[in-house]
């Protein structure tokens, strides 16, 4: 990890004094993450990847928010980590870099050959409670819809067939339920705008921590 940013995250984040080297932690699929022992306690960094625009306001708007909706969660007793908080922002810019800065916690992902039922009741159970709370946001814009009519379908399907694609037989063959799913779909859209949920977009296994006592979502 660069000396010169570490230093910074430090002072800025007030993390204390690091008492060995940051280790690497490898799993992420795209972005660096990093734990920092100090002598104020342990700290997990993660260093944006450089493949995101950090010159793109919006992308900035994005990371803040998604920190916004984490912390509030767990105001609401849902067990989650969310990044530390100083003047008002999660995200610190050093010379283009990213830097995101969460409590360490001492647990594992959950491996997808070791889940089980127990496991996965728990992940639904979490995504329910987030889903009851009924979260409202300021910054949060009104809710997008992808679009497309049966006709678009068809022509996506017969697209695979030409292609050749693996699992074209079996898009023809539910053609019609598909069909009859997407005009329910269309159909209610007006329904679904008339109420927000704010969830978790990869509640996956990868995304959940087990320690001892209960489960965290990231």
């Amino acid at each position: 990890m660069n000396q010169k940013h570490l230093k910074h995250v430090s002072q800025y984040f007030n993390l204390g004094t690091p008492i060995q080297t940051p280790t690497r932690i490898h799993g992420g699929l795209l972005h660096i993450m990093w734990c920092l022992d100090t002598d104020k306690g342990s700290y997990a960094i993660k260093q944006l990847s450089k493949d995101i625009d950090l010159q793109d306001d919006q992308v900035i708007k994005n990371y803040e928010l998604s920190e916004q909706i984490a912390s509030s969660f767990i105001m609401k007793n849902v067990p989650g980590v969310c990044a530390l908080l100083q003047s008002d922002k999660h995200l610190l810019m050093i010379d283009g870099s990213g830097y995101l800065v969460y409590p360490w916690v001492n647990a594992k992902a959950l491996d997808k050959d070791e889940i089980n039922e127990g496991q996965a009741l728990i992940i639904a159970s979490l995504l329910a409670k987030m889903h009851l709370i009924n979260l409202h946001l300021e910054s949060i814009g009104e809710p997008e819809f992808d679009i497309h009519d049966n006709k678009h379908i068809t022509n996506l399907i017969k697209q695979s067939t030409q292609m050749q694609l693996p699992f074209a037989d079996i898009l023809n063959s539910k053609l019609s339920i598909l069909l009859e799913i997407n005009k329910s779909y269309l159909g209610s859209i007006a329904v679904l705008k008339k109420h927000t949920v704010i969830g978790h977009g990869d509640l996956d296994q990868k995304n959940v921590v087990d320690g001892q006592k209960a489960a965290s979502i990231n």
